[in-house]
This record gives C-alpha cells, structure tokens and sequence, in this order.
C-alpha cells in the first residue's frame, strides 16, 4: 500500500503501475517528480501512450496516519468529472480534466496544466501591484464562475449562531489574558446581533480556495484542489481567501504589497461581486473575517504550546492582523437594510 513516507524512487514506480494500460501500453509511463510537495498530498508529472494528454498525479494523504485518503482522492476526481462540461478547459475560467482514479491508493491522474499558480505572483519581486490587483480581480471571477455552475437559493447569514459557538469556548482559551484578543472577541460580540438579516447566494463550495489552488496559463484561470461536496453561503469560500491573502501580507514576501493591500482585497471582491459592495455587506464580510481569524488563532496558539518562540512570532502576526481588520469594522458604515443579495 502506498505510504507518504515511501521513497521518491518507490512512490514513481506506484504512479507507474497506476497509469499502465491493460493491456499493457507499447512503452511504460514517463514519471518525474514529485513536482509538488504539501503536507497533505504529492503531486508527480506523468506521460503515458495511452492518454493524449501529459498528467499531473496526485497522491492523498491522511493528516495523522500519513496512509492514502480514498475520500479525498474520490471528491476531487467526481468534482472534476461534474465540472467538465461547465468549466471547459479551453475557457477562460476553467478546471483540469479528470483521467483515472485508484481510490484505494488516494492516487488521482488529471490533465497536467502549463503554468504558475497565483502565490507564485504575488511572492515575485517583479510582479508590479497593478499585475498583482489584476491577478487576484482574475481569482474572484473564477470563483464567481465556479459558484454558479451550482447557485441555489439565497439564505442569510446566522451570525448570532456562529457567535454563539465560538464563545462556548472562550472560557478555556489559552488567549484570554490577551488584551488585543479579548477586544476583539467583544467588537464580534456587541456586532453579532446588527449582523443579522443580509442575504447572500448559496452555492456548491470549493472547499479549500486559495492563491495556490489557482494556475494562470495564459489567458485562463485554472481552479485545482476542488471537493465541491457540500453547498454553503458563498462567503464560506470568500471568507478564508480573504484572510489567507491577510495573513499573506505579514510574509517577507508581502510586506512589499501590504500598503496596497486594500485596494488589492477590493479587487477580489469587485471580480467576484462584479460591482462595488455595500457598506453593509462589506461589514459582514469583515466581521466574519474576524470571527474565524480568532478562532484559527485560538487554535495555533494552543497547537504551538512546545514551541515558545513559533508561537510567539504567531502571535504577533495575528495581533496586527486583528487589529486591522477591527479598525475596519470601526469605519462609519451606512447598513442599508434593503441591499441587493450578491
């Protein structure tokens, strides 16, 4: 059985039997890589006789066991099988098509794509901030276009539930002595109530949306990693984009763009919304954004207990970013009651 822990050497000659052709191909498979590694999955470029395509295989992983993860291997490949006819690769917003799947093994094989995904860009010390605003514009319409391949009703945000299940557990966090958690967690709190009552759409989630998850080739925008196994309020997929690109700002590589980075937000948000939002609506999203940033702090922060000094450097990040996403809360807002869902 394959295991994350198998050599480079061992995990080819798996992608190798993988791919082979029954009968079998008139020359065995072309396996080079990993070209990708995450802590989740292994990614290996691959060419067979018997596909037209080169292939990018991709190995799942389980978090704790390092063993294949055949649900995660499944989602993916069905998601990329109900996506080829909406998001054809030849269009400008697009998905990779599905080749072969080994469940069992957690392997997938799809279409391999040329090109860089959106973290490269914006890593690039070359990359100019008006490259970059184009470059996330490019990633909120690609969400825009995947959302509606499957828009169901509009339904409105619970905020005062999701409050409330965050709060459950602030007793016992570890962060309660600290004074930049604890004022945040009561602008969340005395928010919640006024949140209430926006309607957004309900669509079929991507599941894990972000600049890595996003290959520019060309004139296309290539969307990866998709699960779509579960329908949600949209801002379930804009939300953590949004607070992935926060946090990206504080990185030796984004302290160069964090000046723009306003600007560059709302450029994301006007490629998905495909117009300037409400101040309500921009209230929630930033409320929102809030609420699950302090709950991810609350859990590194616990997950970091033997390292003192990764911690600490953690910490630090999620001050200021606490801090800048409540000094936008705390802009005058005008929250007119009869906004036009997104």
């Amino acid at each position: 059985m394959l295991d994350q822990t198998d050599s480079a050497w061992v995990q080819r000659e798996i992608v190798k039997r993988f791919l082979a052709g029954d009968p079998p191909d008139r020359a065995p498979p072309i396996v080079k890589g990993p070209v990708f590694k995450g802590e989740l999955s292994k990614v290996y470029y691959a060419e067979t006789t018997s596909c037209p395509f080169p292939l990018a295989v991709k190995m799942c992983f389980t978090r704790n066991t390092g063993l294949p993860d055949p649900i995660s291997a499944s989602e993916q490949f069905a998601a990329l099988q109900a996506l080829a006819a909406l998001m054809p690769r030849d269009g400008p917003y697009a998905a990779p098509r599905p080749y072969k799947l080994d469940a069992d093994n957690g392997l997938l094989a799809i279409e391999w794509m040329d090109g860089h995904t959106m973290t490269h860009y914006l890593k690039d010390f070359r990359t100019p901030v008006t490259q970059v605003k184009v470059v996330l514009k490019r990633a909120g319409a690609w969400l825009r276009h995947f959302h509606a391949t499957g828009y169901g009703a509009h339904a409105t945000l619970d905020a005062t539930k999701q409050h409330r299940l965050f709060a459950s557990n602030l007793s016992s966090s570890a962060l309660r002595w600290d004074r930049v958690f604890m004022r945040a967690c009561g602008l969340v709190e005395r928010m919640a109530d006024g949140i209430a009552n926006q309607v957004f759409a309900v669509a079929v989630l991507h599941g894990d949306f972000k600049t890595d998850n996003l290959l520019l080739c060309g004139d296309r925008v290539v969307g990866l990693d998709i699960h779509s196994k579960d329908k949600g309020l949209v801002l379930w997929d804009i939300v953590p984009f949004l607070n992935r690109l926060g946090l990206f700002f504080y990185s030796p590589s984004g302290w160069r763009i964090m000046r723009h980075r306003r600007a560059i937000e709302q450029r994301f948000l006007t490629g998905y919304f495909t117009r300037e939002l409400t101040s309500r609506e921009a209230a929630i999203i930033a409320w929102l954004r809030l609420l699950i940033l302090l709950q991810q702090w609350d859990a590194r922060h616990l997950a970091m207990v033997n390292n003192r000094l990764k911690r600490a450097a953690n910490d630090w990040i999620y001050r200021r970013e606490a801090n800048w996403l409540v000094s936008e809360l705390l802009q005058p807002t005008v929250p007119p009651s009869s906004a036009a869902p997104p």
